[in-house]
């Protein structure tokens, strides 16, 4: 995500598919200069963005922060200690093969902006700021869900019942 000196910010996505998730609510969505924009709050502060950059521009008149994080599973001890566990909304699959089917789940989640939720986040995490929560709903009528912050994901599980 960028932020432009006028406090509007936007997001660089990868692909027009990408782009066409962000299309729903009150997103708007550019294209210049090979890049894909989509504006968090308002369309001028994207169309700021895409002309600097595509004329371009340098960067360094916006505060810059990770653009195209990538949100993955740490694969630590402690971390799939946690996220893989006996609990409600959690999963605790008895093999190594299982784990990494659930990461790829997890990971698949996490890494499509159409599938944000922050209601998956508790009270804390919404207030905090740099926590994003990711949601799906299958078929079946169960939640795929995760907790990310700085393209960590870590905390993630499965609802019966969808949040």
């Amino acid at each position: 995500m960028f932020e432009t000196e006028q406090g509007g910010s936007y997001l660089v996505v990868k692909s027009a598919v990408e782009a066409a998730a962000w299309e729903y609510g009150t997103h708007k969505v550019i294209q210049a200069g090979g890049f894909i924009f989509v504006s968090m709050s308002s369309r001028a502060a994207a169309v700021e963005a895409a002309r600097v950059l595509a004329e371009g521009g340098s960067t360094e008149g916006f505060n810059l922060a990770r653009a195209g994080v990538t949100n993955t599973v740490t694969k630590s001890e402690s971390s799939l200690g946690h996220i893989f566990r006996d609990a409600t909304g959690h999963v605790n699959p008895s093999t190594v093969a299982s784990q990494n089917r659930y990461i790829s789940l997890f990971e698949e989640v996490a890494n499509n902006p159409a599938n944000l939720n922050s209601n998956v986040l508790n009270s804390y995490q919404r207030t905090a700021g740099g926590f994003k929560g990711y949601s799906k709903i299958y078929r079946n009528g169960q939640q795929v869900w995760t907790q990310t912050i700085d393209g960590t994901i870590f905390n993630a599980g499965v609802n019966i019942i969808p949040k």
